[in-house]
């Protein structure tokens, strides 16, 4: 509709010239006549006796002259008319125009709100979840009791940061060298590469203690200590403790 909020209020500019000129025009021609009239009357009476003949011209003048007073009549008539309906289809395409606007600019106004309106809620509910889980990793951790002897532990170590060599010449060297026993080392299952954070988790609940003690030594937050996750616990064989690499720690 922008083509007609545009031609409206340009045709509207042209109709009110066009009517101002109509008027002062009609104006300027009744003026004219007026003044032609009495200089020819003027003139008649002066010049001529009042005879039989010239009273008879006189009444055929005046018939004349009425015949010119009606068309002049007409002629003002006809301009009242043109100027009315010049200033009602003026006032006809500005309350138009106006309704149009409010109608186009009212509908955005409500769409706009209501998509503001959904993004805020999802916005909320999402770090909500991620409180609840980070409380209930920390307090499982926090109770956990050190491993006081590691090489009774057996730590199997998925690469998933997408860095060659994460798992056997960073990770498994800094676990062997505090006396870990190390598992499968291999990269994550499942295509997982790229993984911004490392994940510890445990085969079993009694193995809770193990997996603290190995995210201690890696230098990863207790928040991310979970139950087995990343495989099923029939493919993790003997190890107590799976480690999922992430770039958090693939450069040691």
């Amino acid at each position: 509709m922008s083509w007609l909020n545009l031609l409206t209020p340009s045709a509207a500019v042209i109709a009110i010239f066009l009517g101002l000129a109509l008027v002062v025009q009609s104006f300027r021609h009744g003026r004219a006549i007026r003044r032609l009239e009495q200089q020819i009357a003027a003139a008649g009476l002066a010049a001529y006796d009042p005879t039989l003949d010239r009273l008879k011209v006189l009444s055929g003048l005046s018939e004349d002259a009425r015949a010119g007073s009606r068309v002049r009549g007409l002629m003002t008539r006809r301009n009242a008319i043109v100027a009315a309906v010049v200033i009602g289809v003026l006032v006809a395409a500005g309350v138009a125009w106006a309704l149009m606007r409010g109608s186009g600019s009212s509908v955005p106004g409500k769409t706009a709100s209501t998509g503001t309106t959904t993004h805020h809620v999802t916005t909320q509910t999402r770090p909500a979840t991620t409180s609840t889980s980070a409380t209930s990793t920390t307090s499982a951790c926090a109770n956990a009791t050190p491993i006081g002897n590691p090489t009774t532990v057996t730590v199997s170590l998925y690469n998933g940061s997408g860095v060659s060599g994460a798992a056997g010449k960073v990770i498994s060297p800094k676990l062997s060298a505090i006396g870990y026993a190390i598992g499968t080392v291999a990269n994550a299952p499942s295509g997982i590469s790229g993984a911004a954070l490392s994940q510890i988790e445990y085969v079993s609940r009694s193995d809770l203690d193990a997996a603290c003690s190995v995210a201690t030594v890696l230098g990863v937050p207790a928040t991310q200590v979970a139950p087995l996750t990343l495989l099923p616990a029939a493919q993790a064989g003997p190890s107590q403790v799976v480690v999922l690499i992430g770039k958090d720690i693939a450069s040691g």
